[in-house]
């Protein structure tokens, strides 16, 4: 298997480099399984994808270097130089999310933008202002499992087709997830990077951020709050929709991806 500064990879066609970085718990095969069948002929032929797996997610070990979230940061950007020369892309979800903006304020010049889906801007979760859930059943579906239940907690639109997408998307990692050592970090305070407080006047670069509505684990205030005053940060919060964005609201997903691309491809000119 590939690795590149002590990450597991993989990389699908060639041009201008993208690093998708996923959420807490999940892996690459959630971020390439959704992005993948989305991209154009032409958007396959000139983009270089990167989908990596975090520490202690998917296939990728946790360094012993491993201490807090700017030590991640650090191991990111390392890998990020080890796999190109040029400046990259960044696509993230949630904690990914996170990450992107602590790449993007702290390596302006190896980083050119960011594609954030319900990212994390407050790593304490008992600090963030997190958004009232609520569910549109359009179909009535009965399972009797935990994940069905943790399906129904964290998604909003409720159907055979999001459900599907849950079980593709979120399920599968979740043997390979080292949840100790994260829940660790998150007690010792470590999860948080040192420059949170000041990262969204750091970041220079176009950056969108689409936020779900009904985000019962991140939220939306906390970002709109952080993209205030930042004519290079846009936040779009999307209606019927939790922190699962690419599972409660694909199609609007979809097209503000293909709409970063374009951006992205001007911005690399």
């Amino acid at each position: 298997m590939p690795f590149k500064a002590g990450l597991y990879f993989e990389t699908v066609g060639v041009g201008h480099p993208i690093i998708f970085i996923h959420g807490m718990g999940l892996d690459s095969h959630s971020m390439k399984s959704f992005y993948e069948p989305l991209l154009t002929q032409s958007e396959q032929d000139s983009l270089c994808r990167i989908y990596l797996d975090l520490p202690g997610m998917g296939a990728s070990e946790i360094p012993h270097t491993l201490y807090n979230a700017d030590n991640l940061v650090e191991q990111i950007n390392s890998f990020s130089h080890a796999i190109s020369s040029e400046q990259v892309g960044l696509v993230s979800h949630s904690y990914g999310g996170y990450l992107a903006l602590g790449l993007l304020s702290q390596f302006q010049k190896s980083f050119v933008a960011g594609f954030l889906t319900a990212p994390v801007v407050i790593a304490n979760h008992a600090t963030r202002h997190v958004a009232p859930h609520k569910l549109i059943i359009k179909e009535k579906l009965t399972d009797n499992s935990d994940a069905f239940a943790d399906y129904l907690a964290m998604n909003v639109v409720i159907d055979s087709r999001s459900w599907h997408q849950y079980q593709k998307l979120i399920l599968p990692a979740a043997q390979n997830f080292n949840q100790p050592f994260w829940d660790t970090m998150k007690t010792k305070g470590t999860y948080r990077l040192n420059k949170e407080t000041s990262m969204a006047s750091l970041v220079k670069q176009p950056v969108t951020m689409l936020l779900g509505q009904n985000d019962n684990e991140v939220g939306y205030m906390d970002q709109l709050a952080f993209a205030e005053g930042h004519a290079n940060i846009h936040a779009q919060v999307l209606q019927n929709a939790g922190h699962n964005l690419m599972i409660d609201a694909p199609t609007t997903v979809a097209t503000q991806f293909h709409t970063f691309l374009n951006s992205l491809f001007i911005n690399l000119d």
